[in-house]
């Protein structure tokens, strides 16, 4: 019950954090493609492709009850699903997937029109989002390893390896 809590009253600072960078990132990358979208109409576009994703939460309120607080442990014991609790699990998890599609489509469609895009440039912007985001990460783990290695003279060396 407190791992709930706490979930409940972190979430919407993690939400806003999540719903801002990545807009932030939709935003860049948009421009580099021409979009013409601006940060607020971008982060709207996000918001309302979230919204199927509130169905997600009476699943998550079944999963607790069947699974209790152990959903929250990464130690616990691993259950062999069998009978009711692999069908409730699997039906539970194509909900997940039918809603995350869902999301997805509305997502291209909103950042399509804020974009002024076609559908697969949206796609194509988004895309190019998760690489910008992907690109910061390996620098940012690049110049940690520099930073806090006694080995590594240069932040580099894994590529001298090669």
């Amino acid at each position: 019950a407190s791992s709930l809590i706490v979930g409940l009253i972190l979430a919407p600072f993690y939400g806003y954090i999540n719903f801002s960078v990545w807009s932030w990132f939709v935003l860049i990358s948009g421009k580099l493609l021409k979009g013409s979208g601006s940060f607020q109409t971008i982060r709207a576009a996000y918001a309302w492709s979230c919204v199927p994703m509130v169905l997600s939460i009476p699943l998550w309120i079944f999963i607790l009850i069947l699974f209790g607080n152990d959903v929250f442990m990464s130690s616990a014991e691993p259950q062999t699903l069998t009978g009711f609790l692999m069908w409730a699990v699997f039906a539970i998890s194509i909900a997940k997937v039918v809603l995350a599609v869902w999301s997805f489509v509305i997502y291209v469609n909103t950042l399509s029109q804020v974009q002024n895009f076609s559908s697969l440039r949206a796609i194509g912007n988004i895309i190019l989002a998760v690489v910008l985001i992907g690109a910061l990460m390996v620098v940012v783990w690049m110049l940690m390893m520099f930073a806090f290695s006694k080995v590594a003279a240069s932040p580099f060396i894994f590529f001298k390896s090669f």
